[in-house]
């Protein structure tokens, strides 16, 4: 069975024009979402609180459904981040080369 992605695709506009045209930009949020752009790459979306809200509240009803403790909305809060630790990773089997910091032959040219 093939499955088939839908994409809804935003309008999208450069960050440059954001700062040019505020007031039309934002009053273009009750349209929907917008996609900013920095160098042709996306760099962000602009969304009407109230369209967000209405995300946010889909996705506590989605996780309340499946039974969650609310994963999705932790991704989105900073404060549930575990700080990083120094040893944290002792368990695993890494190794590193004793000659890692040799300079490479591909650029002993340059050298």
């Amino acid at each position: 069975m093939t499955r088939v992605t839908i994409q809804k695709v935003m309008p999208t506009l450069p960050v440059s024009e954001l700062r040019t045209h505020q007031a039309q930009v934002l009053s273009r949020l009750q349209e929907g979402p917008i996609l900013l752009t920095q160098r042709g790459r996306g760099a962000g979306v602009l969304i009407h609180p109230d369209q967000w809200n209405k995300v946010m509240s889909y996705l506590e009803q989605y996780e309340a459904i499946l039974g969650l403790k609310g994963p999705v909305t932790q991704l989105l809060s900073s404060s549930s981040r575990q700080q990083r630790k120094a040893g944290s990773a002792k368990h695993m089997d890494i190794h590193i080369s004793d000659d890692f910091d040799e300079p490479l032959e591909d650029f002993a040219e340059y050298m």
